[in-house]
C-alpha cells in the first residue's frame, strides 16, 4: 500500500502492461524496417530482372537478323551451286554431243 493508503497493485500492473506495449511496438518498428528493406530489395530485384528482359531482347533481335541474313547467304550459295550444276549438266550433253558427231563422223570415214 502507499501513503494514501491505496493498493500500489494497480499502478505497477500499468507499469508492466506499458513495459509490454513497448517492447510490443519495438517489435512492430523492426518488423516494419525488415519489411521495408524487404521491398526495397524486391525493387532492385525488378530493376536488375527488366535490365536483364531488355537485354535478352536485344539479344534475341539480334540473333533473329543474324539467322535472317544467314538463310540469305545460303540461298545464294545454294542458287550459285544449282546454276553450277546446271552448267556442269549442259556441258557434259555439250561433250556427250560433241563425242557423238565424232562418232559418226569416225564411222562415216571408215564406210567411205
Amino acid at each position: 500500500m502507499n501513503k494514501q493508503g491505496k493498493s500500489t497493485y494497480k499502478g505497477n500492473k500499468r507499469d508492466q502492461f506499458t513495459i509490454v506495449l513497448e517492447d510490443i511496438r519495438s517489435k512492430f518498428e523492426l518488423l516494419a524496417d525488415g519489411i521495408l528493406g524487404l521491398r526495397e530489395k524486391a525493387d532492385r530485384t525488378d530493376q536488375k530482372l527488366d535490365q536483364m528482359d531488355q537485354k535478352f531482347s536485344r539479344l534475341e533481335l539480334k540473333m533473329d537478323l543474324g539467322f535472317l541474313e544467314l538463310k540469305h547467304e545460303i540461298d545464294g550459295v545454294k542458287s550459285e551451286m544449282d546454276r553450277g550444276f546446271l552448267d556442269l549438266k549442259n556441258g557434259s550433253k555439250t561433250v556427250h554431243n560433241q563425242l557423238e558427231n565424232h562418232e559418226n563422223r569416225i564411222l562415216s570415214l571408215e564406210n567411205s
